[in-house]
């Protein structure tokens, strides 16, 4: 199972985008602003991981007490998860799903994540990717 991350939208403080599993849209994304890392630092809990794939791995979150699709390995951020959440406030770094009804706002974000973790455990036994690529 691969999973995609095309951001599409750079705001003052979010970053939107779309999450494709296997080439198939599956829900919007929200996280806080992406930067160019080669000009700007990161801001503690303002700011967005950076471009490129991660494995992806369930494990348990002590903020949302259950199993949670966490990136392993992103440079400059530690505990970084695919969590439910509205706006961008909900994330200090983590990738938000949902669905967009404004740029910066989702709905059905519980839904979308318990889709999400159907899939990831259909797909357990597999090595998950995540690519975050910017397209704007």
């Amino acid at each position: 199972m691969e999973i995609v991350i095309k951001r599409d939208i750079k705001g003052k403080t979010y970053t939107a985008g779309k999450m494709y599993v296997d080439d198939r849209y599956f829900a919007d994304t929200l996280e806080p602003r992406a930067i160019d890392w080669s000009k700007e630092e990161k801001v503690a809990g303002k700011t967005a991981i950076p471009e490129g794939t991660y494995k992806l791995k369930m494990r348990f979150s002590t903020k949302f007490k259950t199993q949670m699709p966490f990136l392993q390995n992103v440079p400059h951020f530690t505990g970084i998860m695919i969590h439910v959440g509205n706006s961008v406030r909900n994330s200090s770094g983590c990738i938000l799903i949902g669905t967009r009804t404004f740029p910066s706002v989702l709905t059905h974000s519980r839904d979308a994540l318990n889709r999400l973790i159907l899939l990831i455990e259909e797909h357990k036994d597999e090595t998950i990717l995540v690519t975050v690529e910017n397209t704007f």
